[in-house]
């Protein structure tokens, strides 16, 4: 599929990758920050690229998930990535949406509606309030919003040192997506 993406001049409206997260001893090259940065590339203007992950707890997965496709935005040069992410949760997986462009209040107000009436727990959305997370899906407290805000916003960094697990960015050198253990972990 990279190759495809990579060699191809064609532009999408909508890319769907698999789900992230399989086998911590398995290699995984379609969610690594180059992999998230060409199917950018391949998008039409306000195009979409969708790709899901496992819903654990204590979040992981879809932890790791953004902070990667933080990153290839960033690469692309994207000042702010929080205003182009959409990332929602149901009871067994998480959804990050990425648009090739801001995301306007048109597609809030969508995002709010699609979430209301399919009960999907909206977890980031430009403008999102903690109120709007974790009402469907309850959780003791909204991890996975508490953690996108973090993750998003200036102490990114220390969130992730301090976070138990290893929520880094994946990249193609390093591309055990499933890896979560920290030596000191142990």
């Amino acid at each position: 599929p990279r190759g495809f993406l990579r060699d191809g001049v064609q532009r999408y409206d909508l890319i769907v990758m698999g789900s992230a997260g399989g086998s911590a001893l398995a290699a995984d090259h379609m969610h690594t920050v180059e992999a998230f940065g060409e199917a950018l590339t391949r998008l039409d203007p306000n195009g979409l690229l969708t790709v899901s992950a496992p819903s654990d707890l204590p979040p992981r997965a879809g932890l790791r998930l953004l902070v990667t496709v933080k990153e290839a935005l960033r690469k692309k040069g994207v000042r702010n990535p929080g205003s182009r992410l959409i990332f929602i949760r149901s009871l067994r997986t998480v959804c990050l949406i990425v648009k090739n462009g801001p995301l306007t209040s048109m597609d809030i107000i969508k995002v709010r509606t699609f979430c209301g009436e399919r009960r999907f727990d909206p977890v980031w959305f430009p403008g999102i309030t903690g109120k709007e997370a974790n009402r469907w899906n309850r959780l003791d407290r909204p991890l996975f919003h508490d953690s996108a805000v973090a993750l998003l916003g200036p102490n990114a960094t220390e969130y992730q040192r301090r976070y138990k697990f290893d929520i880094c960015a994946i990249r193609d050198n390093r591309p055990y997506f499933s890896r979560f253990i920290k030596p000191a972990t142990f």
